[in-house]
């Protein structure tokens, strides 16, 4: 599998559970690992099948927005 390191921001422990959850549940996802936590961020480490489109889009379907900002990646949820 393919790895990539994301950052999350969220406003509780609600959020960052919902995430995980949604991790669990997306096919495509070999494993993730929670590398930094503080506050209101997270940093995960996913490890997936396929390329970071189909990621993408199969975070969509769970209400998270993938975005690439020149190599830096964040995780956004839905409003």
């Amino acid at each position: 599998p393919l790895s990539i390191k994301v950052k999350f921001n969220y406003n509780n422990l609600i959020d960052l559970d919902k995430l995980k959850d949604a991790l669990y549940k997306i096919s495509i996802v070999d494993n993730y690992t929670l590398e930094e936590i503080d506050t209101n961020n997270s940093t995960f480490k996913i490890y997936y099948y396929g390329n970071p489109k189909k990621l993408s889009v199969e975070l969509m379907r769970f209400g998270y927005k993938l975005e690439n900002d020149q190599g830096n990646w964040a995780l956004h949820k839905y409003q």
